[in-house]
């Protein structure tokens, strides 16, 4: 007799970014790994050269968060990924490295009419998305289905970060590419 088993449904994350910002992929990858809830994420990322386009657009329909990190250039497909994101709907964190942005990405910045949140590194970046995806979980209005004890582990978590505001992050690597994180255990 089959006994089929009852899997809670991950978050998923769609990442748009350049190539050249491998140490802020990374950074986000971390982040989502430290949020004390029990469910798991699947993260996806821009398409490297030769993927098809079709799977990346696949994803952003499925994805329930989409983070764009924007750098010194906006490279293709990041502003069909935006465009995409932005008619099907999503909710949409939008983040620029503080850097001389190249002619596309002034323009981008501009077309896009996006509330950027500002980062210098890979840490910032780091450090600001643990507060914000605690929060954008935590907000009534958003439906990720976190159990009571993952709403309590995740106000006790944004007290904590709001204490140690301004301490360095420790440093960890592995968390760049696209990936499935599993949800923490009470």
């Amino acid at each position: 007799m089959w006994k089929e088993r009852v899997v809670a449904k991950r978050i998923h994350l769609f990442v748009s970014s350049s190539r050249d910002l491998a140490a802020e992929r990374e950074a986000v990858g971390q982040a989502v790994a430290e949020l004390p809830i029990s469910k798991g994420w699947e993260i996806r990322h821009t398409a490297h050269r030769g993927e098809p386009i079709s799977a990346t657009l696949e994803a952003i329909e499925k994805c329930d968060l989409f983070l764009i990190i924007l750098g010194q250039d906006a490279t293709a497909p990041i502003g069909l990924e935006w465009e995409h994101a932005r008619l099907t709907g999503k909710r949409i964190l939008a983040y620029r490295k503080d850097v001389t942005y190249s002619p596309s990405a002034q323009y981008f910045l501009r077309a896009s009419k996006a509330e950027w949140v500002l980062f210098k590194d890979a840490e910032a970046l780091k450090r600001d998305l643990l507060k914000t995806l605690a929060q954008e979980l935590l907000d009534v209005k958003n439906r990720y289905g976190l159990i009571v004890e993952d709403v309590e582990k995740l106000m006790e978590f944004l007290k904590h970060l709001e204490e140690e505001e301004g301490k360095p992050i420790g440093e960890a690597e592995g968390a760049g590419e696209s990936g499935v994180i599993i949800g923490q255990r009470g």
